[in-house]
């Protein structure tokens, strides 16, 4: 995707996984520590993880398209960053859902015979996930930023 009403794409985009991974990174640790929320706010750190990772992989799909529209060469380390947080934003969705969905599946009557262990560990992932996720957009926003902030000319948007 190259523009959204004919202005550049990934500017735009990337304002959905800033927003939304690092509230899910946050909503994942509260509900790791606080067992007692996991039910009422799992689908909601669920819901902002998964709107988070298809946020990154359109901003680092548009950003790989608006690169090439401007026929820029080096971006720096925005580029990996953005890759890397594409990649852990995909991963982190992926360890909320199954320990959302581990919690609630331990949490039925006939299914509890998943060890505390189990949930716990997943637990102490979720939050590891939480803190690589967040990390990651925060590094590949600021790279950007710095690009274009900067006036470094290979950063500059500038019409057709």
């Amino acid at each position: 995707m190259d523009s959204i009403f004919d202005l550049p794409a990934h500017p735009l985009l990337v304002h959905i996984p800033v927003v939304c991974v690092p509230l899910a990174a946050l909503g994942a640790v509260l509900i790791a520590l606080r067992p007692g929320w996991r039910r009422t706010y799992g689908p909601i750190v669920v819901a902002l993880a998964v709107i988070g990772a298809l946020g990154a992989v359109l901003a680092a799909g548009s950003g790989e398209a608006l690169q090439e529209s401007r026929n820029v060469r080096d971006l720096g380390d925005h580029g990996e960053y953005g890759d890397l947080a594409r990649i852990v934003s995909i991963l982190f969705f992926g360890v909320v859902v199954v320990f959302v969905a581990l919690d609630r599946w331990r949490a039925h009557p006939r299914l509890q015979r998943v060890p505390v262990w189990a949930t716990t560990a997943l637990a102490a992932l979720t939050i590891v996930g939480s803190i690589g996720a967040a990390t990651t957009m925060v590094l590949a926003g600021h790279s950007g930023a710095k690009r274009v902030w900067r006036d470094e000319p290979s950063a500059e948007v500038r019409p057709r």
